[in-house]
């Protein structure tokens, strides 16, 4: 009779915070542009200044109405902007201090 040998979980070795930005920046990145629709929606009645106002899908369905679906990722790069750039210097610098 065959008894199999039980999974032990192999150790991790800790991760660095530079390590775990760039591991943690493409979800990031996922996650904002998944989410930013929402805070559209969300953020549209405060702009307006119509006495009266509209549900969350009536909105929703105004902005596509009027812009398409892109118009609910209208300033999704500026917002994130400073995100990237930090991430991308920091990348450029750590390639350039290793080559040294």
């Amino acid at each position: 009779m065959y008894v199999p040998e039980p999974i032990v979980a192999k150790k991790r070795h800790p991760v660095s915070s530079q390590e775990e930005e760039v591991l943690l920046f493409p979800a990031k990145a996922c996650s904002e542009a998944a989410t930013y629709p929402f805070e559209v929606v969300r953020r549209h009645p405060q702009m307006q200044s119509h006495a009266r106002k509209l549900s969350t899908v009536a909105t929703c369905v105004k902005i596509i109405e009027q812009g398409s679906v892109p118009a609910l990722y209208a300033g999704l790069i500026p917002s994130n902007n400073p995100a990237y750039c930090r991430f991308y210097l920091r990348q450029r610098l750590v390639t350039l201090c290793t080559s040294l």
